[in-house]
């Protein structure tokens, strides 16, 4: 698709002699922005330069303010009183140089309609898009322009309803960076869109649709209207090129136009003051929409317990705290925190406010939204991750993969972030940006983890942030605390290598501790953490371990740091202990425990980018898997009942951090009949972030025993 050139322009009034309603704009078609500013008394329109590049056209039009202004800084009193008098020297070279349009030209421009305007200002409402994004929101929702679209959006800008950047911009010291994901490590590449040789684009945000310096984004935050009516009937002049509310300084909010700059900060003023906090507006200056109308009552299938009812008051709570926009929710691994923001949610949705549940997992957005769907059957559920068929539909509450988020503008009143600790938000700096742009000025963000990072907790220390804590879980039992066992396993980095393992074990191993021998090709063949042909062998420790699970009916979580251990640990497992493999075929066969015939146990392994990874999950929650090798893919977001864990290498610190090893301890014991869960971290020695692991679980038991959260007894 080829991107729009566009032409930059000031625009004046012939009997304003000073020079100080001078406009400067960039446009696509100029006359259509003099015809709507000859509304405001503007006569003539004078073309500076272009066509150029979106970017390229809003980097002139900023040196063309920047010479105008030192210019007139440069003016003394004198010469600003005889240029009253008489036009300006740079209002002649402006005439003398540049063509020159009157509103005699534009009599044929026709505007595009009221209603158009009405529906593409309200798609745009709370996001951030492009135009070829604009034009599928349009059809998902059924709605068909009658005029051109960048007329349309055109007369927006003009208007102040919507703002436009270029998606890769490039500021006025000529450093380029990407408006959409804030990244400025932007590469030149020959574009066919606007036929350039050197046309920027952001690699960062590609796979969410490319950002380039030719191409618009549009965007607007949501309740814009707001502006119409704190000051009805007049239109401001706002800057077509800048976002604003944003704290990098490349994005502060300029104005082309003075007068037209108070008028709207006056406007937004106003509102941000309405909108503050969504729980204490008493006359909002917008009717109340649909949603507001309704009680979003929550139903639960079950009580909430005393930890959980006790967070859910005090992050309710938080959002009545104007001193405090951000809270941190510190709570257990099947603590049930997603549950304890639901009065939250609908305390907001109440009146009025939209919510975004981000989360950094698709296969978690997928496992949640039917449980806000029961939880609140009042709202509207959009539901965003990679396989979504609907993305632009209004909704009350959003549930979205974190890079969803990069399409949302100061939408949302609420933003939860769970599992704000995760992979891929974690030291992510484009995901972070996202969702604090998704987050309206006056609203909150609540960020829950069970294993929050250092500073989010420095921050709660200062008293920076909320912190409530849920130290226990719904069925009041204490975590399962993880118990090391010290072993010889083959070193991860040479299984991954494809190495044939020839003295692997041997390695920083005096000669007494050598296995016990080696056939003549080489292969180890006795003692302990034994490997054999292409595979390995696991030592009798860890074998022994998944026997007792498989022999008292429960299921086995097993991780590995790596792809390749999975499948080699899997295939191990299968012949060591005669477990069979699993197919999508097999998924009608009932489980151990539920069979009156002796089976043999099914094994299968997963990682990020396996091609069943969904069918394997669920297969494994529901019955048919009994025993899954797994990535760190599955450290987060499922419940299995009955089930054991097993870390293997949870010394391999470069992925098995403290987080990550106190994740997946965390899938051990989450259900109410579970008495017996075990925990174990395999490995040839005792890390910091084993050691660190364990405490902190510790640590969190004794807190939910001192704070009476606790049974005496087993349930």
């Amino acid at each position: 698709m080829i991107e729009k050139l566009y032409f930059v322009y000031d625009v004046f009034d012939v009997q304003d002699t000073s020079g100080h309603r001078k406009v400067t704009g960039v446009s696509h078609y100029p006359l259509l922005d003099l015809k709507v500013l000859s509304a405001l008394g503007y006569t003539h329109l004078a073309i500076i330069a272009g066509p150029l590049p979106l970017a390229w056209a809003v980097h002139e039009a900023d040196r063309h303010k920047l010479r105008r202004q030192t210019y007139r800084d440069r003016q003394g009193r004198f010469a600003r009183f005889l240029g009253s008098l008489t036009r300006t020297p740079g209002f002649k070279r402006v005439a003398a140089c540049f063509n020159i349009a009157t509103c005699h030209d534009c009599r044929d421009v026709i505007l595009p309609a009221e209603e158009d305007l009405d529906i593409l200002a309200d798609v745009l409402q709370g996001r951030i898009l492009f135009d070829r994004e604009i034009t599928q929101a349009l059809l998902e929702r059924g709605l068909h322009l009658t005029g051109n679209l960048y007329d349309i959006l055109q007369t927006l800008i003009l208007k102040g309803a919507i703002g436009r950047v270029p998606s890769v911009a490039v500021d006025r010291f000529g450093i380029a960076s990407c408006r959409r994901c804030g990244n400025r490590d932007v590469v030149q590449a020959p574009c066919s869109a606007c036929s350039s040789e050197k046309c920027l684009y952001c690699p960062k945000c590609a796979s969410m649709g490319q950002a380039r310096a030719c191409r618009p984004l549009f965007y607007s935050p949501r309740n814009t209207a707001s502006l119409r009516n704190v000051i009805p009937g007049q239109d401001v002049i706002v800057s077509q090129n800048k976002l604003p509310g944003d704290d990098d300084p490349a994005f502060k909010n300029e104005i082309s136009n003075i007068d037209a700059a108070a008028a709207l900060n006056k406007a937004i003023g106003k509102a941000r003051t309405a909108f503050r906090n969504p729980l204490t507006v008493q006359e909002p200056t917008e009717p109340p929409n649909a949603s507001s109308k309704k009680d979003f009552e929550v139903r639960l299938p079950f009580e909430l317990t005393k930890a959980q009812q006790h967070a859910s008051q005090l992050v309710t709570d938080f959002l009545e705290n104007p001193t405090c926009s951000e809270c941190l929710v510190f709570a257990v691994c099947g603590a049930g925190k997603t549950e304890v923001v639901f009065q939250t949610i609908a305390q907001v949705l109440r009146h009025g406010g939209k919510v975004l549940l981000a989360i950094p997992r698709s296969d978690v957005v997928a496992e949640i939204v039917p449980r806000i769907a029961s939880a609140i059957p009042d709202a509207s559920i959009l539901e965003l991750r990679g396989q979504a068929k609907s993305r632009y539909r209004d909704a009350d509450i959003v549930v979205a993969t974190t890079h969803q988020t990069i399409r949302f503008f100061q939408a949302f009143d609420l933003v939860v972030l769970d599992e704000v600790d995760a992979f891929p938000y974690r030291g992510s700096a484009i995901l972070n940006y996202a969702v604090r742009r998704a987050t309206a000025p006056w609203g909150n963000t609540v960020f829950m983890t069970a294993t929050p990072g250092r500073e989010l907790l420095r921050k709660a220390d200062r008293k920076e942030i909320a912190l409530v804590r849920i130290p226990a879980r719904h069925h009041g039992r204490p975590l399962p605390e993880p118990e090391i066992i010290q072993t010889r396993l083959p070193l991860p980095d040479e299984v991954c290598r494809g190495s044939s393992f020839r003295g692997i074990l041997d390695r920083n191993t005096s000669a007494s501790e050598a296995p016990q021998g080696h056939d003549k090709s080489g292969q180890v063949y006795g003692g302990t953490g034994r490997i054999a042909g292409c595979g390995l062998l696991l030592p009798d420790k860890v074998l022994a371990i998944i026997e007792r699970s498989l022999a008292a009916s429960r299921k086995m979580f097993v991780f590995v740091p790596t792809v390749e251990l999975s499948r080699l640990v899997s295939a191990e497992i299968s012949a060591s202990l005669h477990v069979s493999g699993y197919s999508p075929a097999d998924s009608r066969r009932t489980t151990l425990r539920d069979s009156s015939q002796p089976r043999t146990p099914r094994i299968a392994s997963i990682h990020a980018a396996h091609p069943n990874r969904e069918l394997h999950r669920e297969a494994f929650r529901t019955g048919p898997i009994d025993i899954i090798v797994s990535t760190s893919v599955l450290e987060r977001g499922i419940t299995v009942p009955d089930a054991d864990v097993l870390v293997l290498y949870a010394d391999y610190e470069r992925i098995f951090d403290t987080a990550t090893l106190i994740q997946m301890a965390g899938r051990a014991g989450r259900t109410e009949d579970d008495t017996q869960a075990k925990v174990y971290f395999a490995a040839r020695q005792v890390t910091a972030s084993m050691r660190d692991a364990i405490r902190l679980i510790q640590d969190m038991n004794r807190h939910a025993a001192e704070s009476g959260y606790l049974h005496s007894t087993p349930i």
